[in-house]
């Protein structure tokens, strides 16, 4: 049949001959059928007239859409698609961690954490996708025993596209303050490609790279981290689906289950979630990067601070089940003081339009105020006690100096008020007369 889909004449003409046999043989496999082609070949025009009518008065398929006008059958198929790729990442995860606890190297099975910094997204009509410009990019390789072994981290000189400039820069002063006109030198995507590449060889399995774990359930998290990736792939010439995104929830809850020995009640992909959103160590020191450590701002949303802040808090929750000791710097944060820390760094530079951003305990302006404070209050307290002057009645102002506070006896209970007095006139028709008398007297 046409590449329209529409019917043809011999269509009708097979489709009448199953009617009429009563054949419940498929009607693709009866257009196949050599005596059905033979018998339409020697029927002469006259009689095909009748299906070329039908041929003709006949309406193509149309394909049902949605509201958007979107293709519904293009719908389904995408949504098979993520069932798909769903089902073989918990499949993956799910045989990578059991595996690893029956041959007891839970402890040391290495997998890869990334996170993405952007300037500004926009919609790619001919993709039906959203891009997303990429700022920072950075990946960690660990495991539990370990903690954190190696960090590739790479700062990414924009290129912003005409008209997006605006949105780049309003973007950047409210998550991680990379300037729009930065240059971290001329690297290409495809060099960029090639250096993730050779960072997460050692976890190779098999001929497939490992995948990059990243929150799944964050979408502004997981479709930058997608998109950029695809990106880069695309630069270097590479299929997209070579270095594949998987869920860090799904990852999470599945090697604290393992680590357990016995598991009461099962901790599921949302509970990772939820722990995840606490983000405990979001102001920590000491885990940014360099770069974010000379800025001013945009600490928290450092990319190397992001999969840092992941990963402690996985071992928080799996270190003591598998009797591994936490050291600072790889499984927690390190302790910095607060002398050293990157305060001291920030607090030289603050000018006049960052005042709003120091807080009051994190400056040696506090300790100033506070002394301040101290000594008004010492002052008031020795003052002399306040006097009330009042210049509308002079004549009283020295007795309310010198007058003392009157003491009244308490009243004997169930006894009446000396406020309260019978009055001494009787009460009658003539001095108290009711309501309306003269009216009616009239």
């Amino acid at each position: 049949m046409p590449a329209n889909n529409k019917k043809n004449a011999f269509f009708y003409f097979v489709l009448e001959m199953l009617k009429k046999s009563g054949s419940k043989m498929d009607i693709k496999d009866a257009c196949k059928d050599p005596e059905i082609s033979d018998k339409w070949k020697h029927m002469s025009e006259h009689e095909k007239a009748k299906y070329k009518a039908m041929e003709k008065t006949a309406k193509p398929n149309q394909k049902k859409r949605t509201g958007l006008g979107e293709d519904l059958s293009e719908l389904e198929r995408e949504r098979m698609r993520e069932k798909q790729f769903a089902d073989d990442m918990r499949e993956y995860i799910t045989n990578k961690v059991i595996t690893s606890r029956q041959e007891n190297r839970l402890q040391y099975m290495m997998f890869y954490v990334i996170h993405c910094n952007y300037y500004y997204k926009r919609i790619v009509p001919e993709r039906k996708e959203t891009e997303f410009c990429p700022a920072e990019i950075c990946i960690i390789e660990c495991n539990i025993q370990e903690g954190i072994r190696r960090v590739y981290l790479q700062h990414v000189t924009p290129k912003i596209k005409i008209g997006y400039s605006a949105e780049a820069r309003t973007h950047s002063d409210s998550t991680h303050n990379i300037p729009v006109a930065a240059h971290f030198g001329d690297k290409t995507f495809k060099e960029m490609y090639e250096d993730i590449c050779k960072f997460i060889m050692p976890g190779k399995e098999g001929t497939r790279l490992p995948p990059l774990f990243t929150l799944r359930q964050k979408l502004e998290i997981c479709s930058s981290v997608t998109s950029i990736m695809d990106q880069l792939a695309e630069a270097a010439g590479e299929p997209t689906d070579l270095i594949r995104i998987y869920s860090l929830e799904d990852l999470f809850a599945s090697i604290y289950n393992a680590s357990l020995d016995h598991v009461a009640t099962t901790f599921e992909p949302l509970h990772a979630q939820i722990e995840l959103s606490k983000d405990p160590y979001c102001y920590v020191y000491g885990i940014q990067c360099d770069y974010h450590t000379a800025l001013k701002g945009g600490m928290p949303f450092c990319s190397q601070s992001f999969v840092k802040r992941w990963f402690f808090l996985i071992c928080d929750f799996v270190c003591q089940n598998l009797n591994v000791v936490p050291i600072q710097g790889v499984h927690a944060p390190p302790k910095v003081p607060i002398e050293t820390s990157i305060l001291n760094s920030s607090m030289k530079n603050l000018t006049m339009n960052d005042s709003k951003r120091a807080t009051s305990s994190m400056s040696d302006i506090s300790l100033k105020v506070k002394q301040r404070i101290a000594e008004k209050n010492n002052k008031l307290d020795d003052e002399k006690e306040i006097s009330i002057i009042m210049h509308t009645r002079n004549d009283i102002n020295e007795k309310l100096k010198t007058q003392e506070p009157v003491e009244r006896p308490l009243r004997t209970p169930y006894t009446r008020s000396a406020g309260y007095h019978q009055p001494n006139v009787a009460l009658n028709q003539a001095n108290f007369p009711e309501l309306g008398q003269k009216k009616r007297n009239h």
